[in-house]
């Protein structure tokens, strides 16, 4: 059985080819490869995100200080994806021609 590195590094390698896939969305935009994207980050990644921050965080934090290290740095991506994620939504529920995502 795969331990949550493992499956978490998995699940890592989805998620940039996800990544790529959307960047790929944006010139010239495809509204629907974005929302499909959108989707799957509000589906699949959220949840990925909330293993790390359940399982995977409190495992490492005790070997490190709260306000540095690897776990502060993490949580810092996660409330940075969630806003851009909100601001990419956002672009698309005011844009049906891709100009607000430029």
């Amino acid at each position: 059985m795969d331990g949550i590195t493992s499956i978490l590094s998995r699940e890592h390698q989805v998620i940039l080819k996800r990544l790529d896939r959307l960047e790929a969305a944006l010139k010239p935009y495809n509204r629907q490869v974005v929302v499909d994207t959108l989707r799957f980050f509000d589906e699949g990644v959220s949840l990925h995100r909330r293993k790390e921050e359940e399982f995977l965080f409190p495992m490492i934090a005790p070997h490190f200080p709260p306000d540095m290290g690897p776990v502060a740095c993490m949580l810092h991506e996660h409330k940075e994806e969630k806003e851009l994620l909100d601001g990419l939504r956002e672009s698309v529920e005011r844009g049906e021609d891709g100009d607000a995502v430029d």
